[in-house]
């Protein structure tokens, strides 16, 4: 029933002159009194408020508390803090009486004078805009396990419902012939955006590492996935991928700053393993839905790059565009068109992987010999002097050699020693005779590759990019071709006679045998226009 008035302050008075540690007690007689609750009583006494002041029971408790938490902290890991009681009790630290201090009231006293650890406090990771520094990281699998090599680089994989016990840490030693199924990852610190690609090996390794890096920069010519370009800076661990000479030079030359990971300081790396320890859980999960327990790395690639792009357009970016919240793949777009006009995205160089070298410093003898690898090479007009060599990461292709002093480039030949009496002799080569058969019966021919018009078809906007920046190749040398390609462009520099398809081969095949030397093949062209010239 409603209270009056007069009830209601008759109840007030008497709360306010009970005694103290009476209230409760007195309220819940009123209650009975009256025929209504407890809280119906509160209400209508209304003695809300600050709470009174009650000072410490046990003052000392507070003394002994920071004794206590001093010898705690001597360890890098707190010490448990009753056998810091116990220690300070048994040394003359504490009374004895401390032993008998319930532990909850010591971290209790602790916490509420600012003595407990609190949690590390990290700050949120931003960046201005997109790809000026991306995270990057390598993962493995814990449910796929590679099996059958199909050929060509692709492998039949197995889902396993239990962790794979067998493979161990990412990078600890496997049997014979075993591989792990390792995924890298990046991710755009400004937007959120997230690429990956995944590879069967033995662990993680700097070439795979480098190679995953330029696939995932790389355009995708996909609308749904637009994340390309040369990040201005790359935050890595301090991995196989930055230890490596070749690769970090590759980094280097493509004006990517990378930047190491100190030990232990894993709160930096968050941005890209946090993301991708979800993501790459959610997607192997999964695959768990599919009746085939096996699936191959080809098909596996096919779907990851799918679920990528789901994610990218569903989750929102961590920069909003305009104050609005975007999806991290539309915010990427907005923001790269957004960037200062004096600082565009960069392109990723065509085939950057072609320019991976090994290097090393070496002396050249006086008979114009140097020694890597075991092999004697011969380098032309160089005698008693420091070079620098270097070889294509793959071991193929020739061997240049950098004079220290001077800065030139030439090619180093495997030494191989002439048989006495030798006398070399330059017979008319084979194009010669060809030249001179069918100079004046030209076959016709046309170009395969030449622009065919493509059917009409509705694009996204792209995002806007600068041309990609010439990458210096360390393997270039002054008097030599790069290729065969590079060969032929020379050659038909300086002879622009109609050729066949045949004859065209005929001359690859001659500027092959010339050593790809530049001298060479443009005196090879000259003869072939002189000898064309004078059969008409």
């Amino acid at each position: 029933m409603p209270l009056g008035e007069a009830v209601i302050a008759a109840i007030r008075d008497e709360l306010r002159s009970a005694p103290r540690g009476e209230r409760a007690r007195l309220v819940q007689r009123l209650a009975g009194v009256y025929g209504v609750s407890r809280a119906t009583i509160y209400r209508a006494a209304d003695l809300g408020g600050p709470a009174r002041e009650r000072g410490p029971a046990r003052p000392e408790y507070r003394d002994w508390t920071r004794i206590a938490i001093a010898l705690r902290e001597r360890a890098p890991k707190p010490i448990p803090l009753d056998l810091a009681i116990e220690s300070g009790v048994a040394s003359g630290a504490l009374p004895a009486a401390a032993a008998d201090m319930p532990v909850a009231t010591a971290y209790r006293i602790a916490r509420e004078n600012g003595w407990a650890r609190k949690t590390k406090r990290t700050h949120r990771l931003s960046a201005d805009y997109p790809m000026q520094c991306v995270l990057f990281d390598g993962s493995t699998s814990e449910n796929l396990v590679v099996g059958e090599d199909l050929g060509d680089g692709d492998y039949l994989l197995k889902l396993h419902r239990n962790p794979y016990p067998a493979s161990g840490y990412k990078n600890k030693p496997l049997g014979p012939d075993r591989l792990r199924l390792v995924v890298y990852g990046i991710w755009d610190m400004c937007t959120g955006y997230t690429r990956a690609t995944c590879v069967a090996a033995k662990g993680e390794a700097s070439l795979d590492a480098m190679e995953a890096i330029c696939d995932m920069l790389s355009e995708t010519g996909d609308p749904a996935r637009p994340l390309h370009g040369v990040p201005d800076d790359m935050w890595a661990d301090n991995g196989a991928l930055l230890k490596a000479r070749a690769t970090a030079d590759l980094l280097a030359r493509l004006e990517i700053a990378a930047i190491a990971g100190k030990p232990y300081a894993k709160e930096r790396m968050g941005g890209v393993e946090r993301p991708w320890r979800t993501m790459w859980s959610r997607f192997e999960r999964s695959l768990f839905l599919r009746e085939d327990p096996t699936i191959r790395l080809s098909d596996l690639t096919l779907r990851l790059r799918a679920y990528e792009a789901r994610e990218n357009a569903l989750r929102p970016s961590r920069t909003p565009v305009a104050g609005r919240r975007a999806s991290r793949a539309a915010a990427w777009i907005a923001l790269t068109n957004a960037r200062p006009a004096d600082n565009p995205l960069r392109k990723l160089p065509a085939d950057p992987l072609r320019t991976l070298v090994r290097e090393a410093r070496r002396k050249v003898d006086g008979s114009g010999i140097v020694r890597w690898g075991g092999v004697e090479y011969e380098c032309a007009d160089l005698h008693d002097c420091w070079v620098a060599v270097r070889r294509a990461i793959d071991g193929s292709g020739d061997l240049v050699v950098v004079e220290e002093s001077t800065g030139a480039t030439s090619v180093a030949t495997v030494w191989t020693p002439r048989p006495y009496g030798e006398i070399r002799t330059a017979p008319k080569t084979a194009l010669e005779r060809l030249v001179e058969e069918d100079a004046e019966n030209p076959v016709p021919s046309a170009d395969p590759y030449a622009p065919r018009p493509s059917a009409p078809n509705v694009v996204s906007m792209p995002a806007r990019s600068a041309p990609a920046a010439e990458l210096e190749d360390p393997m270039a040398a002054a008097d030599r071709c790069r290729d065969a390609d590079e060969g032929l462009e020379l050659f038909f520099a300086h002879c622009r006679l109609p050729m066949s398809v045949e004859s065209r081969a005929l001359v690859e095949a001659e500027i092959l045998e010339l050593g790809l030397d530049r001298r060479a093949i443009v005196e090879l062209a000259q003869a072939v226009v002189a000898r064309a010239h004078a059969g008409g």
